[in-house]
């Protein structure tokens, strides 16, 4: 986790915060904190970068669509099946309300 810790701090400063590369990057930070169980701060890093996603490359952007999976898990893991519902019926166009 401290590589992508300081890979994201790089991309930031050199690149910009809102960088299509900077945003995967955060993404991938974020997959890793998943991976070992730190799923609140996990889905703090996603949620804000699913909304610079749609904001800077659009709701079927790559990135984007990678994001919104990985927030889903990552909701998921965390106990929180109706919010991932709720975000992967959005993904669909689906109201699952």
């Amino acid at each position: 986790i401290p590589l992508h810790e300081e890979t994201l701090a790089q991309r930031e400063e050199v690149l910009s915060p809102i960088h299509p590369t900077t945003l995967m990057s955060r993404n991938n930070l974020a997959h890793a904190y998943v991976s070992v169980g730190r799923f609140d701060e996990a889905i703090v890093l996603l949620e804000d970068t699913l909304a610079q996603c749609e904001e800077v490359l659009g709701p079927i952007h790559p990135t984007t669509l990678a994001n919104r999976n990985n927030l889903a898990y990552a909701y998921m893991k965390a106990g929180r099946e109706d919010d991932a519902r709720r975000l992967l019926g959005e993904a669909d166009g689906n109201d699952t309300n």
